[in-house]
């Protein structure tokens, strides 16, 4: 069974500039999929891939907002959180956030989210309110 690590994504900028921006924060190769137009991206080991998603909001994560996402799978029996596929997304990340006019919301296996690092950069952390649901 594989488990998905998914950094959502919210930006003014195109597909293309932000498979761009990600590629400067990687280093990663990366292939435009003629299928739907999303990207696929490899960096060592990981494959992930880059595309506007169709997700609905949850109770718990706010997932319209977000405009893109940064999928990656994860094999049983790796945990997702300690996957080099989660280290990958959660740099790119902050990364993103860290340079200015990105909004990120990792998530692990579309249930629950995790922080991007040190210093959590989704809007719900910068709110103070819990994606669980309680308010800070």
């Amino acid at each position: 069974m594989s488990r998905s690590v998914d950094l959502f994504i919210e930006t003014e900028g195109s597909l293309g500039s932000v498979a761009g921006e990600v590629r400067r924060v990687t280093g990663g190769s990366w292939s435009k999929l003629p299928d739907d137009g999303s990207w696929a991206l490899v960096v060592g080991e990981v494959e992930a891939r880059l595309g506007a998603h169709r997700y609905l909001d949850d109770v718990d994560l706010p997932l319209e907002r977000y405009r893109y996402c940064l999928s990656a799978r994860v094999v049983d029996p790796v945990d997702p959180d300690d996957a080099a596929e989660a280290a990958l997304l959660r740099s790119v990340g902050a990364a993103l956030v860290h340079r200015g006019g990105f909004t990120c919301l990792l998530v692990i296996d579309l249930e629950r989210r995790a922080p991007l690092g040190a210093e959590d950069h989704s809007p719900e952390a910068r709110e103070g309110i819990d994606p669980l649901g309680s308010q800070g």
